[in-house]
């Protein structure tokens, strides 16, 4: 098994010496299982096109349409793979698809406040782990927040350079002077069957609300890309 994108978000802020939320209120652990439920019921839409009943859900499709979106995946269970092209970390994309025909990965949230820091620092990983687990070309990440009564979709940067300076930091496997390229479509191993369930794997994770901004030291610039595994 190996850890999951919100475990290595976890520890990078523990090497900062940083409270990262690891005692959750009532209130945010129902949150979770809300966006859990929630991120549910917009995959079994887009697979099978049943069609939800949540206010949230409505909102979704409301803002889909509104914004562009076209999904191509939903819970999508991703790989990151290290120099040698081994499995490294897991994490789960909760849609990949186009945004006004721009490649795009979309996090969904139902938090009204999140870290902005922590948030860019998800997407990235999750970036990475699209690209080289299905070679697909993601130009721009989103956060989706549904809220009961309103719903927005709001561009978060990519920071490549960032996720890889977080990877080393944060996993043995990964050296500064060779950092992983995505690699070509079918060429890794299968990421549903990593060992880490999805919940655990990710999908949007619903930090506490005062979790802290923070940007990661950026990487040297990704050095030759890795032919496959």
């Amino acid at each position: 098994k190996v850890p999951s994108v919100e475990e290595l978000l976890r520890r990078h802020s523990e090497l900062r010496g940083l409270d990262d939320g690891a005692a959750v209120s009532a209130d945010e652990k129902k949150r979770a299982e809300n966006a859990a439920a929630l991120r549910k019921e917009i995959g079994r839409y887009e697979k099978e096109g049943a069609e939800g009943s949540s206010g949230e859900f409505r909102n979704y499709l409301s803002l889909k349409k509104s914004r562009g979106i076209k999904a191509e995946s939903a819970m999508l269970p991703v790989l990151i793979f290290d120099e040698a092209g081994k499995p490294a970390c897991a994490g789960m994309v909760d849609l990949s698809g186009t945004v006004n025909g721009v490649p795009a990965l979309i996090g969904i949230s139902l938090a009204e406040r999140m870290s902005q820091g922590r948030a860019a620092l998800q997407l990235n990983l999750c970036r990475l782990g699209l690209m080289q687990s299905y070679g697909k070309a993601c130009d721009k990440l989103f956060v989706m927040r549904l809220l009961h009564g309103s719903a927005e979709l709001s561009e978060v940067p990519v920071l490549e350079e960032a996720a890889y300076a977080l990877l080393r930091e944060c996993l043995p496997s990964f050296r500064a002077e060779s950092p992983v390229k995505p690699q070509d479509s079918g060429s890794g191993a299968d990421p549903a069957a990593s060992g880490t369930p999805p919940h655990g794997a990710g999908g949007w994770q619903e930090a506490p609300e005062q979790a802290p901004e923070e940007k990661a030291a950026p990487a040297p610039e990704p050095a030759a890309a890795r032919s496959g595994t």
